[in-house]
């Protein structure tokens, strides 16, 4: 009996002693130490760490191939658009020719005018002329912001090209005898509030002084005025 007891206390001391010096060494490397964060298990966590960071890279190439793609579109839009602006600017200077061609260049006024252009004196020398040569009527428009001044009015009656030409024969257009003149009329007929008809003509007039002898006046610009003033009035 007490060599059981011997035996058995001996194995108890040797089993504590081994466990003091040798059971450390095999431990789990699964249980954390006291006080210690618990770790996740090595496989599992490095496949869900590498997963997430390729899901990362994913993420930020397709945004980055996104937001390329975007700044090429951009680019090719503002490139597209610098284009039309060209082609958009030789259209206008094309058209500005034409309308040139068509219009005649404006004339501004000489600071050397002669009086008998000022807009004071060629009305007052038409109206005077209308009724030295027998015409009902008088100038009821003028326009002068070019050189020179562009005058219309209204007649009574039908009055032709070649009648109302004699105006420049007239003594009270005798100061413009050596200057150009550019006319145009046109008539008008209707029937007034009473049904009774009616007929009138409208005038426009320019005087410029002549060119150099042998050649004639550029009259593009005062005709393309001509026709302007001569529609206002009639309302066209």
């Amino acid at each position: 009996m007490k060599q059981c007891l011997v035996i058995a206390l001996v194995l108890a001391v040797g089993f504590g002693l081994g466990y003091l010096f040798f059971g450390s060494r095999f431990r789990d490397p699964r249980r954390a130490e006291p006080g210690s964060p618990p770790r996740a298990a090595s496989g599992a966590s490095d496949d869900a760490r590498g997963w997430r960071g390729r899901a990362i890279l994913r993420r930020r190439g397709t945004a980055g191939g996104s937001g390329g793609a975007a700044l090429r579109s951009i680019r090719k839009r503002n490139l597209d658009l610098v284009e039309e602006v060209k082609r958009l600017r030789n259209r206008l200077s094309e058209v500005e020719q034409d309308l040139l061609f068509a219009t005649g260049r404006p004339e501004p006024w000489p600071r050397d005018a002669p009086a008998r252009f000022t807009r004071e004196a060629v009305v007052r020398a038409v109206n005077r002329a209308l009724g030295q040569i027998g015409l009902e009527g008088e100038v009821t428009d003028v326009e002068c912001k070019e050189f020179p001044c562009v005058v219309s009015g209204r007649l009574e009656g039908q009055v032709g090209a070649a009648r109302f030409k004699r105006v420049l024969v007239s003594q009270a257009l005798g100061a413009y005898g050596d200057d150009h003149a550019q006319t145009s009329i046109t008539n008008r007929s209707g029937h007034d509030s009473l049904g009774r008809p009616w007929v009138r003509s409208h005038f426009a007039m320019a005087l410029m002084p002549a060119g150099p002898a042998g050649t004639d006046p550029d009259t593009k610009r005062i005709v393309y005025r001509l026709r302007q003033i001569l529609d206002a009035s009639t309302g066209q």
